[in-house]
């Protein structure tokens, strides 16, 4: 018995470390795959999603585990059923509310931060919350027949998934390579006459120099 104990308290705190470090090696491999100007407007994003979703997060899970263990403990399976079922509905709602709040700031997220890109960022993580919203409940459910060990391996696939692809490689495509193109283009290829003006920036070579006049004697 107490083997079993020490087994399970072991591997929940191994996978909760686990997942602490899948998180800091998600932010290091965005880092360098998004690179500087696509991991601020990856990181602004996921910052507006994660103040929206604790913004709505009713935190039913304290009461849900307070009672859970009671009614547990008495044997109550229907005021068990009828609460985690209430627990349930109030999380998808709150994810829901907060999904729907983030797609309407998403087109004034660019004004109000200031970058380039982060509305179609906002808009494509819109759905975290909502996804998001029973991982808690089921964490609670897990606790309550004392797999804490499991709900260390949920947490760890959860941050697990967090992480970007690897490198990609011969540069960068899609939205991330647009908005490298834009910041080596010159300031001039934005105003009307640009396009020309930063097709002859980029090739010297279809400069042809001005002839030179003959030099008079003084």
């Amino acid at each position: 018995m107490f083997s079993r104990v020490l087994r399970r308290r072991s591997a929940t705190a191994a996978w909760i470390y686990a997942a602490v470090a899948c998180g800091i090696l998600g932010t290091i491999v965005a880092a360098r795959v998004f690179g500087l100007d696509e991991f601020g407007v990856f990181a602004t994003a996921l910052a507006v999603v994660g103040f929206f979703q604790v913004l709505l997060d009713l935190t039913v899970e304290e009461s849900l585990t307070k009672y859970g263990f009671r009614y547990v403990a008495g044997r109550d399976w229907g005021r068990l059923r009828r609460l985690f079922r209430q627990a349930l509905i109030l999380k998808v709602v709150g994810g829901a509310l907060a999904t729907v709040l983030i797609v309407l700031f998403a087109p004034f997220a660019e004004e109000v931060f200031g970058n380039q890109g982060l509305e179609q960022a906002l808009l494509a993580a819109a759905l975290l919350p909502f996804v998001q919203s029973t991982e808690n409940v089921g964490a609670t459910a897990l606790l309550l027949h004392s797999r804490y060990d499991l709900r260390g391996v949920y947490q760890a696939g959860s941050a697990g998934l967090r992480i970007p692809p690897g490198r990609r490689r011969g540069g960068r495509t899609g939205c991330a390579g647009a908005t490298q193109s834009r910041r080596r283009s010159p300031s001039t290829a934005r105003t009307g006459a640009g396009p020309l003006r930063g097709a002859l920036a980029r090739d010297p070579g279809s400069r042809t120099p001005p002839p030179r006049t003959a030099q008079t004697g003084r």
